[in-house]
């Protein structure tokens, strides 16, 4: 069996683990992403102490902040050099390009408030508008859900009031509204258990199966009844215990 499998959209293809169901674009990403990702090979090495991973940016970032260096290519051969030094101004971080500092300084970008003196980054300044002046927080005409970034207003607007569902199952006839709810449900059709408890080794497919199966060994028991606070270690067996003991309150 492969794995990986082939979703076709048109005249796109896409390409899903069937391993953790990733969604990729690329066959070459979707082939890193399962050496990296399930067979865990280290094949980038740093050539200044023992650091090993699994992939080439996040080698070239550790040299550069690590080592003040980088690696570069001369007549065939790799050769290391002093690393320009690409700092952020603001909060003093360092990066390994100026193609990576580029993309993180508009995190910092400021605004000035147009009713009083005060400066800040413009998701801060949603918040100090609303808070000091008055200003509408955007928010769901529907049901009232509220977000400072408008954007996450209308993503909710269509998965929750419209339930849009344009993403289809390659398998079966579902749909879904985005790449997390899909790659959740591609699992289903290929139950690979490569994730393994360290206590009793009974292996699951998802990652956050096997943490719920965890709180078993652990006793961490995290779901309470709210009317006797006795505490339960999942879900159904809170369930079950107020079916049981507090049918009144079902």
């Amino acid at each position: 069996m492969s794995d990986f499998t082939i979703i076709e959209e048109g005249n796109k293809k896409k390409y899903s683990c069937n391993k953790c169901g990733s969604v990729l674009s690329t066959m070459d990403s979707i082939r890193v992403h399962i050496l990296a990702r399930h067979f865990n090979i280290m094949k980038h090495e740093c050539p200044l102490c023992d650091a090993k991973f699994k992939h080439r940016g996040t080698k070239t970032q550790h040299l550069a902040t690590k080592h003040g260096m980088e690696e570069i290519k001369v007549g065939g051969s790799k050769v290391m050099r002093e690393a320009e030094k690409c700092i952020c101004e603001i909060c003093k971080k360092v990066f390994a390009s100026k193609g990576v500092l580029t993309k993180h300084i508009p995190t910092h970008k400021l605004v000035n408030c147009p009713e009083c003196s005060v400066v800040c980054t413009k998701l801060d300044m949603v918040t100090h508008r609303s808070e000091v002046h008055g200003a509408p927080i955007p928010t769901c005409g529907v049901c009232g859900y509220k977000n400072r970034k408008k954007g996450r207003v209308v993503i909710h607007q269509r998965k929750v009031h419209l339930k849009e569902k344009n993403l289809p199952c390659p398998h079966c006839d579902a749909r879904f509204f985005d790449n997390k709810q899909l790659k959740r449900h591609l699992v289903r059709h290929n139950p690979v258990k490569i994730f393994e408890c360290p206590h009793c080794m009974k292996k699951f497919a998802r990652l956050n199966t096997l943490r719920q199966h965890e709180r078993i060994h652990t006793g961490d028991k995290r779901k309470v009844c709210p009317i006797c606070d006795e505490r339960f270690v999942q879900k159904a067996s809170l369930n079950y215990h107020m079916t049981k003991h507090h049918p009144q309150a079902c």
